[in-house]
This record gives structure tokens, C-alpha cells and sequence, in this order.
């Protein structure tokens, strides 16, 4: 390249004079900056810049790459099961609700719960999921299904729940107290949400829970016995309660009135009158409930 000493133009090397004011053309040495250019043509141009944000378009171009490939991978994963099976397949639930695990059997990577009912919710696992349902106090029987995916495959798991109780069992059977009363715990099994406790008066019952306490005061009468139940919907069951007392055939007295002879101990007229065999003379006899001790366990 050549520059005008005058003007400082530079121009190509076929030139050797200067086409603005004549002057004699020098060499340029190597290592210059050129800041404007005089071709041969006769027309000045300037120097091309050097190009600027050639490294933010890369780093758009794989952001877009990296996108895109997740995309794909995404949809590869998402489609690839031939095959999904869920066990069990059906489920009624108790109407106090309760707990239940749903296996998964499939070919693919990913699986999702495609939809729910609200009266349930569910934990998802690797291969299983469990379900969990809520108590029903609707009054009436649900139903509904819960639905997995994977890819375009779905599985379905139907769904009933009771309305109803079915069953309602005591820890006990029988209540059975001194004549000093006492306090005891009865727990109920029962499949129901809400059950209730009907009991004698002389009784206190209160319940708690799973559970109810009976509570039985001194007995200074006669021997007690009774029924407490338990009921919910259509379903009762029932406990028998007794408490020691007094003999309630002879009140405490231990004996009765002989029957044989009403009591005078003899029987006959005039010179035939003879002794009661029965009651030996005495007129009485022991309590057949409670063996003459006058109280009954």
C-alpha cells in the first residue's frame, strides 16, 4: 500500500501519484492502521470495522439447541411405555376411610396421575402409589376412578366407598362389677365414622375416641344387670352388664318361706299333725339364687 505524504490518502500500489494534489506517492510500512482507502477506481472508501456480537449469537443458538434437544428427549420419555397396567384395578373403601397401595407395571420412564377424585388424595411412589380416602359422611355410596398416563397409554383404578357401617365390635363382650362399682374401658372396632352408646340409667358412659369408659357406682341394692349397645346406621351390637348386689329372689335375707308348709313349719290336723319335711320345721328354706348367703356375684 502507498500514502500521499501531503494528505495522507492511501492508495493501492499501481498508483504512484498522489490524485488529490499531485504529490509523489510513498510506501506504506507493514503494521499500519488504514483508515481510509483510495482505489484505482478513483473512489475512497473506509475500512471495514471488524464485526461485533458474533459471541452472544452463538450462545443464543445453543440455548435454542439445548431447548430443543430436552423437547425431544422429553417427548421420547414421555411416549416410550407399550404397555401400562395398574393392580388393583377396583377398590371399596370402608366408610371411615382407610389405606390402600395401587402397583404400577409399565415399560417406560414416566408416569403421572392423570386425574383424581377430591374425597381422596394420593403419595406417589416409583412403582406405586398409595391412595388414601377420606371418611364418607356424605350419606350416600361414592364412586369414581382414578386414572394414570403414560405417554398416550392410561390405566384406570375404580373407586367405591360405603355409606354404611358394616360391622361394629366391642373389645368386650361382658361388663361385670363388685358391689363397689368401679371403671372400665371398652374400645370399638368398627368400619363406621360415628357410632353411638345406649346404657341403663344407674350407668355413667362416656366416650372418647375409639373408645368409651363405663363407669358403675356402689351397689347398696339389689343385684343389677343390663345391656349397653352400640349403633351406627343399620349395624348394633350389644355388652352385658352386671354388678353384685343383693339377692334379688330373697332381698338379702338369705331365705325363703317354705313352700311345702307356708312357713309354720308343720303341717296335718289334730293327731295327724306332723313336722314339714321339707323345711325340717323351721318354717323357711335357703335362697335357691343365691345359696342362703343372701348376695348374688
Amino acid at each position: 500500500m502507498k500514502e500521499c505524504p501531503i494528505c495522507h490518502t492511501i492508495f493501492d500500489d499501481n498508483l504512484n501519484f498522489c490524485v488529490k494534489d499531485g504529490h509523489e506517492l510513498i510506501d506504506k510500512p507493514v503494521g499500519f492502521q488504514q483508515t481510509s482507502k483510495f482505489h484505482s477506481g478513483g473512489t475512497e472508501q473506509p475500512a471495514a470495522k471488524p464485526k461485533k456480537g458474533g459471541c452472544l449469537k452463538k450462545i443464543i443458538i445453543a440455548a435454542v439447541v439445548v431447548v430443543i434437544g430436552f423437547i425431544i428427549l422429553y417427548r421420547y420419555m414421555m411416549n416410550a411405555a407399550t404397555y401400562l397396567r395398574v393392580e388393583p384395578n377396583s377398590i371399596v373403601a370402608a366408610k371411615c376411610g382407610g389405606k390402600t397401595t395401587i402397583s404400577i407395571d409399565f415399560d417406560g420412564y414416566i408416569w403421572f396421575i392423570n386425574h383424581k377424585p377430591d374425597w381422596v388424595t394420593v403419595d406417589e411412589h416409583d412403582k406405586d402409589f398409595e391412595l388414601s380416602f377420606n371418611p364418607n359422611t356424605s350419606g350416600s355410596i361414592r364412586q369414581g376412578t382414578i386414572t394414570v398416563q403414560s405417554g398416550n397409554l392410561l390405566a384406570q383404578v375404580e373407586l367405591s366407598q360405603n355409606a354404611n357401617a358394616t360391622f361394629i365390635k366391642p373389645s368386650v363382650f361382658a361388663l361385670k362389677f363388685e358391689k363397689s362399682g368401679g371403671r372400665k374401658t371398652v374400645k370399638v372396632e368398627t368400619d363406621g365414622t360415628k357410632w353411638t352408646v345406649e346404657y341403663p340409667k344407674f350407668l355413667d358412659v362416656k366416650t372418647s375416641g375409639d373408645s368409651f369408659t363405663v363407669e358403675a357406682s356402689t351397689n347398696d341394692g339389689d343385684y343389677r344387670q343390663g345391656i349397653i349397645t352400640i349403633t351406627e346406621d343399620n349395624v348394633r351390637t350389644s355388652i352385658s352388664f352386671q354388678q353384685a348386689g343383693k339377692c334379688p329372689n330373697c332381698h338379702g335375707q338369705g331365705s325363703m318361706t317354705c313352700t311345702m308348709c307356708g312357713g309354720a313349719g308343720s303341717s296335718g290336723y289334730g293327731m295327724y299333725y306332723m313336722q314339714c319335711g321339707w323345711c325340717g320345721g323351721r318354717g323357711s328354706i335357703n335362697c335357691a339364687i343365691c345359696g342362703g348367703t343372701g348376695e348374688k356375684e
